[in-house]
């Protein structure tokens, strides 16, 4: 009996679900729904504040109707909060119900804001919402678990505008145009904040304002996405105060122009430019005198007030010339100039055997600044000059009674001894030549040279021989080269024998030549 009883009421509630279904339901009896929507896009555009708040959304899908109530009513204001209701209708506008894909449909209700910004209200799948009044029969339905239709009401909390709000620390606001409020999620840039100004003061930008609450993370963090009421706080700086530095020449001459320098910053002091004829830069004083407090070149320092600064001089001491007599003979003697100016050097006074006096030089070796005896020089410091030397030929030579040779006709020969005094010097890097023109009667046809008699003017020919070995001049203007010596062997000394032969002796006279001897240093 209890089974009958089951049986009676399903079939009831059955019947009951098929009266009630619309007729485009009805229509389904092919297998499928009349008609469905997979997915709800709706969007409320909200005005600004002080204009009417939206109640109708905007439907990019048809047959789905979306619309909304506020409390409180009204207007849009900044910083209130709202309880949005939502309420979804899934129909074809004449309040009949229509089916909708519920695996894969989505509901996605936002709001428009003029700036661009778009913030989503709602967002979920149709089978992540409970609420959602399922209609399942399988008469009708060949799928019952991914067709449903019914209506979805939403309750939201909205905030739609956030107030932007300044503290401007005791300045003034000069910016116009600058952003007041901004939507919920919002970002706002800090090129459009505003400017402010304040006597003394340099505006640094803004900050968050402690005094209404913390914060974390920067400012610019927080505007990337507002979420409430922001409250920004300008932050100064004191304006710097610009001194002058002068500089003053304080009897020098030229000119140096001044620098400007802030307050409570260290600052480097410029470099000296002027001059002073016979003075020397000594570093910078507050005071002319130097009673005031005294600063080196290009020092650091920090001021408080316009300064001047005077050039503090002194006075340079003579320079003094020392003359180094620098392996020489003599006492060693000083010259002062006056700073500044020029004077003609000392004419040297030292000697040195074997060697002449050259110049004068800042070294000992030459290898300094050269200066000639009695040049002019203007030395700014003390400075000693070294003799220069260079080594002089001293040397003696031994020539023959007179300067010719007498030939004995009976023996046919005559002789003399020539040469150099042993002691002789001569520098280091030369030699000594030793060259004779042997007479001045030359016989061009013979091709050499005769003896003059003494009592008729007959000639004989002679050979030449120097050690032993002929020379020959060569011709009447010619000469012959006996000896080269170098410095060793000229010290040392030496004597050599010139001798004249004649091929046929005579009784009577005597036969000679005029020989010119010549020394040089090569």
């Amino acid at each position: 009996m209890k089974q009958i009883r089951k049986l009676l009421a399903l079939v009831l509630a059955c019947l009951t679900l098929v009266l009630t279904l619309p007729s485009t339901a009805l229509a389904a009896n092919r297998g499928e729904p009349a008609g469905y929507v997979s997915q709800v896009n709706s969007t409320f555009t909200m005005p600004k504040p002080g204009q009417a708040l939206p109640t109708t959304a905007t439907n990019y899908v048809a047959d789905t109707i979306v619309t909304a109530t506020w409390e409180p009513s009204g207007n849009v204001a900044v910083d209130q909060t709202y309880t949005c209701k939502v309420r979804l209708v899934l129909g074809d506008g004449d309040g009949y119900p229509i089916y909708v894909y519920a695996q894969s449909g989505y509901i996605d209700i936002g709001i428009n804001y003029p700036s661009g910004h778009y913030e989503s209200l709602i967002s979920q799948s149709f089978a992540d919402n409970p609420s959602i009044s399922w209609q399942i029969d399988q008469n009708y339905v060949s799928n019952p678990s991914t067709w449903v239709w019914g209506t979805v009401n939403y309750s939201l909390s909205v905030t739609p505008y956030h107030s932007i709000n300044y503290n401007a620390n005791g300045g003034t606001i000069t910016s116009t145009g600058y952003p007041t409020y901004v939507a919920d999620g919002d970002s706002v840039s800090q090129s459009s904040l505003p400017t402010a100004t304040k006597s003394g003061y340099v505006f640094k930008g803004w900050e968050w304002d402690y005094d209404k609450g913390l914060i974390l993370g920067s400012v610019s963090s927080m505007l990337s996405a507002v979420y409430s009421p922001v409250y920004l706080k300008a932050v100064w700086e004191t304006e710097p105060v610009n001194y002058t530095l002068s500089y003053n020449a304080n009897g020098g001459s030229g000119s140096m122009n001044s620098q400007t320098v802030t307050e409570g910053q260290a600052a480097k002091l410029k470099a000296n430019t002027f001059s002073k004829t016979g003075y020397y830069f000594t570093g910078w004083n507050t005071k002319a005198d130097g009673s005031g407090t005294s600063y080196s070149d290009g020092a650091y320092a920090t001021f408080y007030g316009n300064t001047t600064f005077y050039a503090q001089w002194q006075k340079y001491a003579y320079p003094v010339i020392t003359f180094d007599k620098n392996d020489g003979s003599g006492t060693t003697v000083t010259q002062t100039v006056p700073y500044g100016e020029s004077a003609a050097l000392n004419a040297n006074s030292f000697t040195r055997r074997g060697y002449a006096f050259t110049d004068w030089n800042t070294k000992a070796d030459g290898s300094g600044t050269a200066y000639g005896d009695g040049a002019s020089i203007s030395p700014s410091s003390n400075v000693t000059l070294y003799a220069q030397w260079a080594m002089a030929a001293d040397y003696t030579v031994l020539l023959p009674d007179g300067d010719n040779i007498t030939v004995d006709p009976k023996t046919k020969i005559g002789s003399a001894q020539i040469g150099i005094q042993a002691g002789s010097a001569i520098p280091e890097d030369k030699q000594l030549q030793m060259s004779v023109n042997a007479g001045t009667h030359y016989d061009d046809d013979a091709q050499c040279y005769r003896l003059r008699n003494s009592t008729g003017g007959q000639l004989l020919f002679y050979v030449l021989a120097y050690k032993g070995n002929e020379v020959n001049p060569g011709n009447a203007q010619g000469g012959v080269l006996l000896e080269t010596a170098d410095s060793d062997a000229v010290f040392t000394g030496f004597q050599n024998r010139v001798s004249v032969t004649v091929g046929t002796a005579r009784t009577a006279g005597r036969y000679t030549d005029t020989l010119t001897f010549r020394f040089a240093l090569v």
